[in-house]
């Protein structure tokens, strides 16, 4: 029988550390930003599509 290879499980830890810590970095990252996102998303966008001259033929 032959020996498990310690170091394949060691990889898959160290990969799901790293995806954790993405995902930590990108939930602070929005929620830092969440007031100028949300500022611009129902503010300047809306502005800038009533700007648009509109062709009612």
């Amino acid at each position: 029988m032959k020996k498990r290879n310690k170091k394949s499980g060691q990889g898959l830890v160290e990969y799901a550390l790293i995806i954790g810590l993405v995902a930590i970095v990108a939930v602070a990252t929005l929620s830092a930003c969440s007031k100028s996102l949300k500022s611009f998303y129902l503010d300047t966008i809306p502005n800038a599509l009533n700007t648009i001259p509109h062709n009612n033929n």
